[in-house]
């Protein structure tokens, strides 16, 4: 439900708007319970006085999203509390308390009252320039059991601050403008209930360029985050030296003992020349090396700088070259292929800056043209800054691949350097066969992506002891580690491997039982694809799926995903086959998590399905047991999502199984959420 955002309404459309809600929910209370996301904006008088306002929001017993402004856009604009009337300030009070109330939004007031967010129901709370609370100090009080004072409706609040205040807050995002008042946030951010609640903390600081008269207005205001649109050059010189040293401050002050895992600083709207400056200051350089002394706990670290207009080839230039895809377009013919390479290459040597620019390699050899081009190897050797590598020899086949040492060795080797580049944190490669498994060891690997890789042919190195790596050049064809790092899959957090059910898996149940994966390993997701060419009986269909894997390794598991496509070409016999050895391969899996693990989210896929099948084996034992295995993980796990996606079947058919589906499931998934998906997406069905 919105209420107040449409400008556009004349004052007697707006209230009629109201009226007209107020006598549906008298018709019909019931509707009230329906509305669960309320974004009220106070931006007009024809808002604030409606008379039947209040009485709407009394109605409204089950919000759990609220969003309370008195302004649509320009946050320098705020209301006091008290100019709203009492019947008002006691129905948006009463909204605030309520015991369905998860995430609540605050914004542009003065004197607000502090009862508001104190709702211990409160798992997200997003406050944006409130000027001043009207009663701070009940945050430096003792807790106290509330006692709530409803004889004054103006005054709907408890009367003593509660014990259970910000239990349940994990997530508090505070925006301001520099120069007001923010003594709030320091008395918000010190409350002890948040020093053990609290999981997500974003500052939000609008620069007020308006007082930007002189360094020192500028450097007064550094409580604030920025809009620098239109600063003179020299003022933004210190704002940005200002905010390197405020940011770096404030990282300073977090607990060395706290769980930090994801930083992300952004700062706009910048011109280039100021930021280039700044990016060579002490005030950076110290910056820089205290988010580096958090580097064991940070899993994402990741600082964005928006720019304001400029010369667009100067602002570009970067960006132009940030993404790098070689062998995808399989329109250019070979000469013009090969042209491009060599252009870069010419590009790079007139200008080694540009090299420094690639930070995203797209490598795709599924066509000679690109395998055999003679620049390809000194392109890529001039690459030294790259974070995200994907390589692979198909473009969308995942049933064909290409031999490793059908590449040229110069290739080879500047792959495998590629791979081992300091600067790596995502590499991603499909479709070969013989791969060495020392492109795979980068120490500073944060996520792998492995799709049908037939075979290793050093498979044995991950059963080796770890020792330090010793790299062997005098051959480019043997580009490699010659023993494996003992830092080998230290800093790897996400693994997706994806298989077709008929080649090896030996390569997948090496790598689980990696020790370095056992305390790092927190995101794995498994993609399997059916073979429908090698499922002749049901012992060749129940060969894909044995034997499962073991993941009782992973003692650090918060996110599984299984993935499952399954040919909708199968005779029904085969299909039923199928669909009920995935559910028992899904349980196997599942059984297979350290009951230690702190997994969080289950996500299980299977696609594409024929109706008939799936509602017959929705009766088996099979399914029984997984959601009995899912439901005793219930504990731990947050999110559980099961979707099945359908193959193309008449629209009419479609729905009577979805309804035969909704009733054969509704009293197993307690607590899972079952969606049923359409071939062409356009219907989905959430059943929970």
């Amino acid at each position: 439900m919105d209420i107040g955002n449409d400008s556009s309404l004349s004052p007697h459309r707006a209230r009629k708007h109201t009226t007209l809600l107020v006598d549906c929910i008298k018709r019909n209370p019931k509707l009230a319970t329906y509305v669960k996301d309320l974004d009220l904006t106070l931006s007009s008088n024809v808002i604030t006085e409606d008379p039947c306002l209040p009485e709407l929001l009394d109605q409204l017993s089950c919000i759990s999203v609220f969003r309370f402004s008195s302004t649509t856009d320009d946050y320098s604009l705020s209301t006091s509390w008290e100019s709203l009337s009492p019947e008002l300030r006691a129905a948006t009070a009463k909204i605030c308390a309520l015991s369905t109330i998860r995430m609540l939004y605050l914004a542009s007031f003065t004197e607000i009252p502090l009862c508001l967010i104190e709702n211990p129901y409160l798992s997200n709370l997003s406050v944006g320039n409130i000027r001043a609370f009207s009663d701070l100090d009940r945050l430096r009080l003792p807790a106290t059991l509330p006692v709530q004072d409803t004889s004054n409706p103006s005054e709907h609040a408890s009367s003593a601050p509660s014990e259970r205040r910000f239990p349940s807050l994990r997530t508090l995002v505070c925006g301001y403008i520099g120069g007001m008042p923010t003594d709030w946030i320091p008395a918000m951010v010190e409350n002890p209930t948040l020093s053990t609640s609290l999981r997500s903390l974003n500052l939000m600081f609008l620069f007020e360029k308006e007082a930007a008269k002189s360094s020192a207005d500028i450097l007064a205001q550094f409580n604030s985050s920025f809009n620098l649109s239109g600063l003179r050059e020299s003022a933004e010189l210190t704002v940005i030296k200002s905010l390197f040293k405020y940011t770096n401050n404030l990282i300073s002050t977090v607990s060395t003992s706290a769980p930090l895992e994801e930083l992300y600083i952004t700062i706009g709207d910048l011109t280039h020349q100021p930021l280039t400056t700044q990016l060579l200051s002490d005030e950076w350089k110290q910056l820089v090396t205290t988010i580096t002394s958090r580097r064991p706990t940070l899993k994402t670290v990741k600082v964005k700088f928006r720019f304001g207009p400029c010369d667009k080839k100067l602002e570009l230039e970067p960006f132009v070259f940030r993404t790098m895809d070689i062998g995808n377009d399989s329109s250019l013919p070979p000469h013009r292929a090969r042209k491009y390479t060599t252009a870069f290459v010419d590009c790079i040597k007139r200008n080694p800056k540009l090299a420094t620019y690639v930070k995203d390699l797209e490598l795709n050899v599924s066509s000679n043209v690109t395998a055999e081009d003679p620049c390809l190897p000194e392109l890529l050797d001039q690459l030294s800054c790259i974070s995200v590598f994907r390589f692979s020899s198909t473009t969308d086949d995942y049933s064909l691949s290409t031999s490793w040492e059908s590449l040229s060795p110069e290739l080879r080797a500047a792959t495998a350097k590629i791979c081992a580049l300091s600067t790596i944190r995502m590499l991603h490669i499909a479709s070969f066969t013989e791969l060495p498994l020392c492109l795979l060891e980068n120490p500073y690997l944060s996520n792998l992506s492995i799709g049908h890789v037939r075979a290793f042919s050093d498979l044995d190195r991950l059963r080796l002891p770890a020792t330090l790596p010793v790299q062997d050049t005098s051959n480019p064809s043997k580009y490699s580690f010659s023993a494996p790092s003992e830092r080998r899959f230290t800093s790897l957090n996400t693994l997706v491997c994806l298989y077709i059910g008929s080649m090896p898996t030996d390569w997948i149940r090496a790598m689980m039982e990696t020790p370095a994966l056992s305390t790092s390993l927190r995101n794995f997701s498994l993609l399997f694809l059916f073979d429908e060419t090698a499922a002749n009986s049901s012992a060749d269909i129940l060969a894909q799926f044995n034997p499962s894997f073991n993941l009782s390794d992973l003692r650090v598991l918060r996110y599984l995903k299984i993935y499952c496509l399954v040919d909708l070409l199968l005779p029904q016999s085969a299909a039923q086959t199928v669909i009920k050895s995935l559910f028992k391969y899904a349980n196997n899996l599942i059984s297979t998590v350290n009951t230690s693990a702190p997994l969080e989210e289950l996500y299980i896929t299977i696609g594409d399905l024929m109706h008939q099948p799936l509602t017959t084996q929705l009766l088996s034992d099979e399914w029984k047991q997984l959601v009995t295995t899912i439901a005793s993980r219930r504990p731990t796990i947050k999110t559980i999502k099961v979707k099945l996606r359908f193959g193309p079947c008449d629209k009419k058919l479609e729905l009577e199984v979805f309804n035969t589906i909704q009733e054969i499931v509704s009293n197993d998934m307690s607590g899972i959420l079952l969606v049923l998906k359409s071939a062409d997406r356009s219907k989905v069905e959430r059943i929970t």
